[in-house]
């Protein structure tokens, strides 16, 4: 019964405040609470808030990366600008090269190979690369960009009809079953950040790391979602060891056993992905860039995705319901806070603690591999500050009516002054006993026993009520307090609850005046 007793009070508190709130403003305060929520959700697809968020997302994924001593499993093979100089060329890329070093790392018994060089347009050295690719035991992943394909772009630029015959027509020209064709994309976002896994092109090749790693695994076959970035445990060892594709075709250095055998060592039984660290070429902007400030070349993305998925590291989901489930969250968090009229130090402390749960979350989740791209970091918190705002301003409209009739109330009975002060400091009030000198002045009405049975009853209400309405404000008018009306007898009294030096005076001047009146 006490539990049922104090929803109804409560229920009944909450007709009383939108009552006292009023249509107009009840309806302000709902469109910008929606409005927060809305932003709670979906500010991901909210234009300023998106660069928010993906500035939020991208920090946090720095702070939270694995940071991993050098991965023994995957080594980058790199056409760089000193083997540009040796070779004379820019691009194409020199394939004599390339030639050489497929046969020496296949003869060194690498894993499998990715080569991140789309191919597509014919050189004099065609015929030497395509006898080392048709010698090839170890399985090889050519990179291949389909025209038909709207979202096959290499190099940042679709491929012509004529590249595109030449790459059909060379990988007929190949024609070894361990020569297989794969998709280079990668794609970043409108930022030109990139964040995550290419699409899956259901009628393109297959994805150059999916098909490397060959784990048969259909979850990282359409996986989409974010690249799990890593950083290096000690700043001298990066995460992937690099070699120049300059050391695989020097004749003369293979001469030695000694330096033979530690090249076969740094290949031997691992993932080689071949692609270029060339300046201003095939670069991206990444998660990465927010701390080292420099951009990361799309063979080393290859390289993060292929331990990714090596790794197993598939990052799940976020569904929904728990995003809704989350922005309603904070926003009832908001408006329960803005409403709850809490002391200043409990309301601090409320806040701080919401804002803390609300930045360490997305945290949290990316460091646990949940997927946060999509989590309204800042959404919660630019939701929760515009929905505190609209509840807080409700609330102080509710509590100045409040006031106002509070004091309305209350000045019939008190000086103005006095009941100003009680709702301003109402601790003035002491629950306690108090001894404390006070002036009582009592009146009455003489022969009006008599007079009320004289005259109509709708008279003498008429009568009474004008007289104890000029009593009560000669009363109020000298600072008094109107204690009781008992009939025709009004009771005031001065010193309580707050004192006056002068109130001894203001009762003989209140007695007075209320015999004249």
């Amino acid at each position: 019964m006490g539990a049922t007793r104090w929803a109804l009070h409560r229920v009944d508190d909450v007709r009383t405040a939108i009552r006292q709130l009023g249509t107009g403003r009840l309806l302000f305060t709902a469109l910008f609470v929606l409005m927060a929520l809305f932003l709670a959700r979906f500010s991901w697809e909210v234009p300023l808030a998106l660069d928010a968020e993906r500035a939020l997302y991208d920090w946090r994924h720095v702070m939270t990366a694995p940071k991993v001593d050098q991965d023994d499993r995957i080594v980058m093979i790199v056409y760089n600008d000193e083997t540009l100089a040796a070779t004379g060329k820019r691009s194409p890329l020199d394939r004599t090269v390339l030639a050489k070093a497929l046969k020496r790392i296949d003869g060194f018994g690498a894993k499998a190979i990715g080569i991140d060089i789309l191919i597509d347009q014919p050189q004099p050295e065609d015929s030497v690369l395509v006898a080392a690719f048709q010698s090839m035991k170890t399985p090889t992943h050519l990179a291949y960009a389909n025209l038909g394909n709207a979202a096959s772009d290499a190099a940042d630029d679709k491929i012509k009809p004529w590249q595109q015959e030449f790459l059909d027509q060379l990988n007929l020209r190949i024609g070894s079953d361990k020569v297989r064709k794969t998709s280079i994309v990668i794609e970043d976002d409108d930022d030109n950040v990139l964040r995550s896994w290419p699409l899956v092109q259901p009628e393109g090749p297959e994805r150059i790391v999916t098909a490397m790693a060959d784990r048969n695994d259909s979850l990282f076959a359409s996986f989409e979602g974010s690249v799990i970035y890593r950083v290096p445990l000690y700043n001298e060892r990066p995460v992937f060891a690099t070699i120049p594709i300059d050391t695989f075709a020097e004749d003369a250095m293979f001469a030695e056993p000694a330096v033979a055998d530690v090249i076969r060592q740094q290949v031997a039984g691992k993932y080689v992905l071949i692609g270029g660290h060339i300046q201003d070429i095939d670069l991206f902007e990444t998660p990465l860039g927010k701390m080292t400030g420099q951009p990361t070349w799309g063979v080393e993305v290859f390289a993060h995705m292929l331990a990714q998925q090596l790794d197993g590291w598939l990052p799940m989901g976020i569904p929904d319901w728990m995003h809704w489930i989350a922005a309603f969250a904070v926003i009832a968090s908001a408006t329960v806070t803005a409403a709850s009229n809490a002391r200043p130090l409990l309301l601090g402390v409320a806040i701080i603690v919401q804002f803390g749960v609300m930045i360490l979350i997305p945290f949290a989740a990316q460091s646990q591999l949940i997927d946060t791209q999509g989590l309204s970091a800042f959404g919660w918190l630019a939701g929760w500050m515009l929905a505190f705002a609209a509840a807080g301003t409700a609330a102080r409209a509710v509590g100045s009516e409040q006031r106002r009739y509070a004091q309305n109330a209350l000045g019939r009975y008190l000086p103005r002054d006095i009941a100003a002060e009680i709702l301003r400091n109402p601790e003035s009030l002491a629950l306690q006993g108090e001894k404390r000198e006070i002036f009582v002045v009592f009146t009455d009405l003489e022969g009006f026993t008599k007079l009320s049975h004289a005259i109509e009853p709708e008279m003498v209400a008429t009568l009474l009520n004008r007289y104890l309405d000029m009593l009560s404000d000669v009363v109020l008018k000298h600072g008094g307090t109107i204690d009781k009306f008992v009939g025709d007898a009004v009771v005031a009294f001065w010193g309580a609850p707050i004192s006056r030096p002068d109130d001894g005076e203001r009762a003989a001047r209140a007695a007075v005046a209320m015999h004249e009146a």
